[in-house]
């Protein structure tokens, strides 16, 4: 994908609607359907859920709270996962930085956090040593994070995550797929809906992963990793 499509995020991660269910058959939908559904790494009889994101995007910012809402109720035949996205080269911090925080189980400590601090605070965190001192001061040590941040595990998920956003052809965040078959993104739950209402990403999510559940045809289940929750 060609990197002038990459910083079409700002443009392409947009708001949405009051609070209003998902149109069975429209004109317009608030979700495309992918023209070949993909494989998911959900366990038989769960729908899986995957959220592309950058810590620097604005519009993951301002999701983030419903997201995080969301999953906090989500049933338990939701699997979600988060996948931070390495688009471009200059995102691949704050991907390896989200793998990190996995790997040492901060993934609560330093998510919010860390919104927070590039969107609300506008510190400057897109390299290494800002991160190592972020981290920190979530009670990381130097030695932990340094030794993740370079560890052919991180580099793994790096290429893992890059396959996956290839598979579906991501080129802008927030990105939300529900069981390898519908993406959802603020821009098209906003073409539908006359409004900006980041909330009803989440009940259009939910919807359709309602009616994959109730579908009974799960997609079916990959071999890949799958850090989910």
């Amino acid at each position: 994908m060609p990197e002038a499509r990459f910083f079409s995020v700002t443009a392409l991660c947009v708001a949405l609607l009051p609070a209003v269910a998902v149109p069975a058959r429209a004109e317009l939908l608030p979700y495309e359907e992918l023209a070949e559904p993909r494989p998911t790494a959900a366990a038989p009889g769960q729908v899986e859920v995957l959220e592309f994101f950058w810590y620097g995007c604005p519009h993951c910012y301002y999701l983030e709270p419903y997201l995080e809402d969301w999953r906090r109720g989500k049933p338990d035949w939701v699997r979600f996962r988060r996948v931070p996205a390495p688009i471009a080269r200059h995102w691949q911090p704050h991907a390896r930085a989200y793998h990190v925080a996995e790997a040492l189980g901060v993934v609560e400590r330093v998510h919010a956090p860390l919104f927070n601090a590039l969107h609300r605070e506008k510190r400057r965190l897109g390299d290494f040593k800002n991160l190592l001192a972020f981290f920190g001061e979530k009670g990381v040590s130097k030695e932990d994070f340094t030794i993740r941040f370079y560890s052919e595990e991180v580099e793994q998920q790096m290429r893992d995550d890059w396959a996956l956003m290839q598979s579906y052809s991501i080129g802008a965040v927030p990105s939300i797929i529900v069981n390898g078959k519908f993406l959802v993104t603020p821009s098209s739950v906003r073409r539908v809906y006359n409004g900006e209402d980041y909330p009803n990403v989440m009940k259009v999510v939910m919807e359709l992963a309602r009616r994959e559940y109730e579908s009974g045809r799960p997609a079916q289940a990959s071999s890949g990793r799958a850090a989910l929750e």
